[in-house]
């Protein structure tokens, strides 16, 4: 039985999300292009669980971290339009559609937020430290990313199941 396909308003949080999401990479690309010229030939382009860089390249390779933002951004918020074609915990009917592709749609909104500000962090992170303006950024923001995104799932996990 092909699952409903139902129209997901447009809301002033979903536009306030695009905002902050367009903000994100926008400005991670901003200070990608500002820094550029003040980058050593050779940049950190990977960082142990640490926060140590581990593998070094080219300073034209910073631009790849924008690029992945980018794409993952704009492509996990054009999938939140297209909820029907997504897996779910429970069976997609006419009558729990609406409620389980508005929190999936909002899930993946908040996904490529969160996935923007990940690389823009990455990028502030690289360009500081190719600036031998910090060793490391630590183990810190790692725990606080694995931390914030078991609790997101978590959460949508449990909202998904409520019957």
């Amino acid at each position: 039985m092909p699952r409903p396909r139902i129209k997901q308003p447009f809301t002033r949080l979903d536009r306030l999300m695009l905002i902050i999401n367009t903000s994100v990479i926008a400005s991670s690309t901003v200070f990608c292009f500002v820094s550029f010229q003040d980058l050593p030939q050779i940049i950190p382009t990977h960082f142990n669980v640490n926060g140590v860089a581990d593998k070094f390249g080219d300073k034209t390779s910073i631009w790849l971290l924008p690029a992945i933002s980018l794409l993952l951004g704009v492509g996990l918020w054009s999938l939140s339009f297209y909820p029907h074609i997504l897996n779910y915990l429970t069976e997609i009917t006419q009558y729990n559609a609406p409620k389980q592709y508005a929190l999936a749609s909002k899930l993946l909104r908040v996904l490529s937020i969160v996935v923007s500000l990940i690389f823009s962090f990455a990028i502030y992170e690289t360009i500081v430290i190719a600036q031998n303006s910090a060793d490391s950024f630590g183990w810190l923001p790692m725990i606080i990313i694995v931390f914030g995104f078991i609790t997101l799932l978590g959460v949508y996990l449990v909202q998904s199941t409520k019957k």
